[in-house]
């Protein structure tokens, strides 16, 4: 193996070109080991993921050249408002260096860094966190610098945190640890370049270039067709008009791909949403839904239904190898977490397949750009085949939900307007979240709180859920405490509370756009429906 180069002489031979980080947008920051291995691996990873417009911070692409300022430019990327979170790639060789357990100590104490995402690439495929650990404690005292470092890094990153991992043969599994890695950065709100964010032109706002996007499902003459086509005839058994009297239209779903990014719902740009099919795909068409999650999640339990083990057959054979696969079943899905794995599966509600579980990596993210075209392209189905319909703006039904619900009271006709209305026009100006849950109107609310009471009160309602709403969402956690310097970083402030006789912990350390999707992920296990909780001027 190559010798491992140390400080400014690595950055210097490994320096990369024009793949700066634009620091006035959010954007991930990548904490690894110099060693040759590890450094491979993260430049595979930083490459395929800054490719596809992601903004990520790593030593070697932003390397002052004044020699006098090189060691404190990892510092001050952290110190940026704008460093959102950060990925720690964690192997034998960045358990032991004392630089990183700095490094990941300084982030720690950083309160708009919301969250370090562990990421495993051992060496020793068998090895984790808690193994490494013990064979540094038994070691000789050579390893003394070694098991100092890994001690302090296990007390920052949890040795079961669930972490992203990455199997034995590391180059084939790069597009699948970038995968994983897309939807960490999506989850937590960095978002790839897109139209209308100066990608267009190909030059960011630093005027570095940045490698744009192939278009995907683009017409083979290159021109980009029109945003909104005519109205498809609507199938038969299908609803004309979504809730309300929005008009519809119509963009088939290469276009949606090409012209919008995945924080498309959470803009509100669309209020809600259908899928629809032509011809022989008319089969796949769903109703309207008001963010993406549920209708992508309508989609897989389509073809699950349709198909059923055969599907999943077909599925596992396509990822063969692979210690993860999208479908296992449910009885190793509790051996797996009777055993601690780190990766979350749930059990399948679908008729005929509840001996099955799923890994939540599969279908349960809201992009469609990431998700319903794989698994589209999976089944060979074509995707101009395929068209969204929307509409724009807010419906009726959400308006007369807002309006019909007094300060502190009850919905009832009797608050259609006059004094009902004047209360809720006198919350809006008071500022903050104006939310009805389960028919209470609660006004003024900040973000924590309406977290807090939107959960608490679900919860309570379902607590038939709760261990599949543990393995779902990660701002939830048994034997968690909340506290400032909590790991993960989501408990650094929430609340504990006590359901069906155990201790949730509900962390409220996130951003607006990660407790608005959280809740959308609740309010859709527990089956609730949308009207029973409406959030004044958002989406969930």
């Amino acid at each position: 193996m190559a010798a491992e180069l140390v400080g400014l002489e690595y950055l210097r031979r490994n320096e990369i070109k024009n793949k700066s980080c634009d620091a006035s947008r959010p954007y991930a920051f990548i904490s690894y080991s110099h060693d040759p291995r590890d450094a491979q691996i993260v430049m595979n990873v930083f490459n395929v993921l800054y490719n596809k417009g992601y903004n990520l911070w790593i030593d070697i692409a932003n390397m002052p050249h004044d020699e006098n300022a090189w060691s404190d430019c990892a510092i001050g990327a952290l110190r940026n408002k704008s460093c959102s979170f950060a990925f720690f790639f964690r192997s034998e060789s960045s358990m032991s260096k004392e630089t990183i357990a700095k490094e990941l100590e300084t982030i720690k104490r950083l309160r708009h860094v919301r969250r370090i995402v562990t990421v495993d690439i051992w060496h020793d495929e068998e090895n984790t966190a808690d193994r490494y650990y013990d064979e540094l404690l038994n070691s000789d005292d050579d390893s003394a610098m070694k098991f100092k470092a890994c001690e302090r890094i296990c007390n920052i990153v949890s040795m079961a945190n669930s972490a992203i991992r990455l199997a034995a043969d590391v180059q084939n599994d790069i597009p699948k640890l970038a995968e994983f890695m897309e939807e960490e950065l999506l989850e937590l709100g960095v978002l790839p370049l897109t139209h209308g964010d100066g990608l267009d032109s190909g030059v960011e706002a630093t005027g570095i270039k940045r490698a744009r996007p192939q278009p995907l499902g683009a017409a083979a003459n290159g021109q980009e067709a029109p945003a909104e086509t005519a109205q498809p005839p609507v199938p038969a058994g299908e609803e004309a008009n979504p809730p309300g009297n929005g008009a519809i239209r119509t963009i088939t779903l290469p276009d949606f791909m090409r012209q919008y990014g995945p924080n498309t719902f959470v803009k509100n740009t669309f209020h809600s949403v259908r899928l629809v099919g032509k011809g022989e795909y008319a089969k796949y068409n769903s109703g309207f839904y008001q963010s993406t999650y549920p209708l992508v999640w309508n989609f897989v339990e389509g073809l699950l239904k349709e198909r059923g083990a055969a599907y999943i057959r077909f599925v596992n054979e396509r990822n063969a190898g692979s210690k993860n696969p999208p479908f296992i079943t449910a009885e190793e899905q509790r051996r797996r977490k009777a055993a601690g794995s780190n990766v979350a599966y749930r059990c399948l509600e679908v008729p005929g397949l509840e001996s099955w579980a799923m890994c939540i990596h599969y279908g349960q993210y809201a992009w469609i750009n990431d998700v319903l075209r794989k698994r589209m392209l999976e089944l060979d189905l074509p995707l101009d085949g395929f068209s969204l319909e929307h509409t724009t703006g807010q419906t009726e039904k959400n308006k007369s939900t807002e309006v019909t619900v007094p300060a502190g009271g009850i919905a009832g006709p009797e608050h259609l307007d006059g004094k009902g209305g004047k209360q809720r026009k006198r919350a809006l100006e008071e500022g903050g979240y104006h939310i009805t849950l389960f028919g209470e109107y609660c006004p003024g609310l900040s973000l924590k709180n309406m977290m807090l009471a939107v959960f608490k009160k679900t919860l309570g309602r379902h607590p038939d859920k709760l261990d599949l709403l543990l393995e779902d969402l990660p701002c939830l956690g048994e034997g968690i405490e909340i506290r400032r310097d909590a790991h993960p970083s989501t408990f650094r402030s929430g609340e504990s509370v006590a359901i069906g006789g155990r201790s949730i912990s509900i962390g409220t350390s996130l951003g607006q756009s990660q407790v608005l999707n959280y809740i959308g992920r609740l309010m859709q296990i527990c089956g609730e429906p949308k009207e029973n909780l409406v959030i004044s001027g958002y989406d969930y």
